[in-house]
């Protein structure tokens, strides 16, 4: 009886997960209909893909790739990063681990060129996720000391304890 309970309750749980994340999706395309400007367009693409990662992952990647032409086209690299950022995370739950490791290049080089010495960190221990996820933790280290090495150079206390929390 017990058991029953906590599948019970355990599907209950993601059926309103899944049931709240669609609700965000379509107030999310009801506000694209509404014809906002670039940035906000090029906000609502990335989050369409962060939102669509755990319902359909061919839904995330073609909203991820909207989301980054359209943050291209803001030339706001903070939007870039963010999309190419969510584009990756898709990949990696995909298990596209190249295409994953890619798109996280191209927001290291973004922070890097911002300066934006959080975002580094969260880039590095990212990328120390995706090698662990692989099994190669020796490389999975070098990035998370490497975000450590970032993260010790901010005041940023959410970003530490998420990357020591890793």
């Amino acid at each position: 009886l017990k058991k029953i309970f906590i599948l019970t309750f355990l599907h209950f749980s993601l059926f309103l997960q899944a049931q709240n994340a669609q609700d965000i999706i379509d107030g999310l395309k009801k506000e694209l209909k509404a014809n906002p400007d670039q940035k906000r367009t090029a906000t609502i693409y990335s989050d369409l893909t962060w939102y669509y990662s755990d319902i359909s992952i061919d839904s995330a990647i073609v909203y991820g790739n909207r989301a980054i032409n359209e943050s291209i086209k803001t030339a706001d690299s903070i939007l870039i990063a963010q999309a190419y950022g969510d584009l990756s995370s898709v990949y990696l739950k995909n298990g596209d681990y190249k295409k994953s490791l890619d798109y996280m290049k191209n927001v290291l080089s973004i922070r890097k060129a911002k300066k934006d010495i959080s975002g580094i960190a969260r880039v590095y221990a990212g990328i120390g996720l995706l090698y662990y996820t692989q099994n190669k933790y020796d490389l999975s280290m070098k990035n998370y000391l490497l975000a450590l090495e970032y993260v010790n150079k901010t005041n940023d206390d959410k970003v530490k304890n998420n990357i020591k929390n890793a």
